[in-house]
């Protein structure tokens, strides 16, 4: 009796046993297959040949090339830009000063014309009347 009782007991723990295995294993396969869809999903994310991840990044490398080029490019412009500005506004500096200077010496020159002008108006006494003159012009008659 006792060892019936016993080998009950032993079979009862192995039907037990084996049906936590089961069990077991049955969640084990259900999560097995749960993962392996993921992991095809996330697959599929990242090795898509429109959409992917790969395809992504490798666009946006492109992209980052590409614009450092365009900005080394823009870059070399603008330095030619400045240096031709930068020379055409020392030019314009440069015209600048001569006229400041030619229109000083213009100025001096008219100023002196001007003095000697002046200087010859007031020295001259009134001429004398040619000898046609006739000293008796009286304007309009009052007859008219």
């Amino acid at each position: 009796k006792k060892e019936g009782k016993a080998d009950a007991e032993r079979k009862q723990w192995c039907e037990d046993e084996r049906a936590e295995g089961k069990k077991t294993i049955a969640e084990k396969t259900s999560q097995i297959t749960s993962l392996s869809s993921e992991v095809d999903s996330l697959t599929s994310a990242i090795k898509d040949p429109v959409k992917g991840l790969l395809v992504q990044i490798k666009t946006s490398e492109e992209d980052l090339s590409m614009n450092l080029e365009d900005q080394a490019s823009q870059t070399e412009e603008r330095q030619a830009e400045n240096m031709e500005y930068q020379k055409n506004a020392a030019d314009l500096a440069k015209a600048s000063d001569l006229l400041k200077s030619a229109i000083n010496v213009l100025q001096k020159y008219y100023d002196s014309i001007a003095e000697k002008s002046f200087a010859q108006l007031q020295s001259k006494d009134d001429p004398a009347p040619p000898s046609t003159w006739d000293d008796k012009y009286e304007g309009q008659s009052n007859a008219g």
